[in-house]
């Protein structure tokens, strides 16, 4: 039998703010200011939820550019901080569902693990109005106690996970993940967290047959229907 769940861990990126979307937008700058050839949404699905370093090689690849990654990154930086000045959508049934969830489950903790910087998850949890339901907002600069010098792995990596259940002194079996990617799917599996997945219309047709079970976007989002679920697992 499954322990009681205490708590409810949230990405933000492509979950809860639609950015994956403004970061397809400047990848996309990026290359046609190389000269290459730009990405389609498809080739550009599988690089949700991974580090920028490893999407560089891909793109390169993909694109047919070359050049030094931290400068070509540091273009594509400007063009998503640009995208952003515009205004960043948020995924308004998403936030309904911790709202819902913090009104018909109280007694529920619910927090954040984010792979973004912690200047950008400040600004997005201003952005979507939750900060009085997030008890904290783990991000990619935040680092173990015990390891303070030492950088978090992004996700795929369980680390953000991880610094979650620990901060949190909970465990995994304790707590589910709300994710949108494959990463962010197995980040959590991997620190033995129950994870759904509630994709977006650009990681929808991503593997995510990790989760526990998957919501896509066009279909309703319950709390006690999600909670009935997880229990009969």
């Amino acid at each position: 039998m499954n322990q009681v769940i205490k708590g409810l861990i949230w990405d933000i990126d492509g979950l809860l703010v639609d950015t994956e979307w403004l970061h397809f937008l400047a990848w996309n700058n990026m290359v046609k200011e190389a000269g290459g050839k730009t990405l389609s949404e498809e080739e550009y699905r599988p690089l949700v939820g991974h580090g920028w370093e490893e999407n560089m090689k891909r793109v390169c690849r993909l694109a047919g550019i070359s050049g030094d990654d931290n400068s070509l990154n540091k273009r594509r930086q400007m063009h998503y901080a640009n995208l952003c000045d515009h205004g960043i959508p948020v995924i308004k049934k998403n936030i309904q569902l911790v709202r819902d969830f913090a009104v018909q489950f109280p007694q529920l903790r619910q927090m954040v693990a984010s792979s973004s910087s912690a200047s950008e998850v400040k600004k997005k949890v201003k952005l979507i109005d939750l900060g009085d339901i997030f008890e904290f907002a783990l991000s990619f600069d935040d680092r173990f106690p015990n390891a303070p010098d030492k950088k978090l792995r992004k996700k795929p990596s369980p680390d953000l996970y991880n610094l979650a259940l620990q901060k949190a002194n909970l465990c995994g079996a304790e707590c589910v993940a709300f994710e949108d990617s494959q990463s962010g799917v197995l980040s959590a599996k991997a620190a033995g967290i129950r994870c759904v997945a509630l994709p977006n219309n650009l990681t929808m047709f991503l593997d995510l047959s990790a989760a526990d079970f998957v919501i896509q976007p066009n279909e309703s989002k319950n709390p006690v229907t999600i909670m009935a679920r997880l229990n009969s697992i």
